[in-house]
């Protein structure tokens, strides 16, 4: 069931019934409202269809899979959960010149799942700033809301088709460290995700 942003969130089971208010509420509680000017939209679902047409038309789809727009979709959906600004808080590939402070999203690795229908990505999300209690809020709000509970698509003003991520989770703890940068003592942290997508 697609959902408009900042509505009230319901997931329907396989057997049609609905979360619970307090599943409702959880789950809209994940999104911060950091990027409304991207008009994103997210969908929640227990279950998805994943084999639709024959094995040859999905491995056709993964092969020509739009990597730019998996990693502008991963970006947004982070910059969500932790309350970050797409293109001015945390951003996809690098930090451009001349932000100084700020967290960047990118791909690290893209394989074949037992699915032909789906993707096994893993991603780093990496961070610097000035004010540690500033890095520190924002990984300790994106950590704490995940492994995601449900099957989520998520759709934009900058993406060029929707993105389903399955099981979207962090593959170590997240670490924190501080060093030089410019001449200025900064805090760094890196965060490593893995997931399957339908891409």
């Amino acid at each position: 069931m697609a959902v408009s942003y900042k509505s009230a969130f319901a997931m329907e089971w396989k057997k049609g019934v609905r979360m619970d208010d307090q599943s409702q509420n959880y789950l809209a509680s994940l999104f911060c409202g950091a990027n409304a000017g991207q008009k994103p939209s997210f969908a929640w679902r227990e279950d998805i269809a994943v084999s639709s047409g024959s094995d040859w038309q999905a491995r056709q789809s993964r092969a020509n899979a739009d990597c730019e727009n998996i990693e502008r979709a991963l970006t947004l959906l982070l910059g969500e959960l932790a309350g970050l600004e797409v293109d001015a808080d945390i951003f996809r590939g690098e930090l451009p010149a001349p932000i100084d402070d700020g967290f960047m999203v990118r791909l690290t690795s893209l394989g074949p799942a037992r699915n032909p229908c789906l993707m096994n990505i893993t991603a780093t999300c990496r961070g610097r700033h000035a004010d540690h209690a500033v890095q520190l809020a924002a990984a300790a709000r994106l950590t704490g809301k995940l492994p995601l509970p449900a099957i989520l698509s998520v759709s934009g003003r900058t993406l060029d088709a929707p993105i389903t991520f399955l099981k979207l989770s962090m593959s170590r703890p997240a670490a924190f460290s501080a060093g030089a940068d410019g001449g200025i003592t900064k805090a760094f942290c890196e965060l490593d995700f893995e997931a399957q997508i339908i891409p």
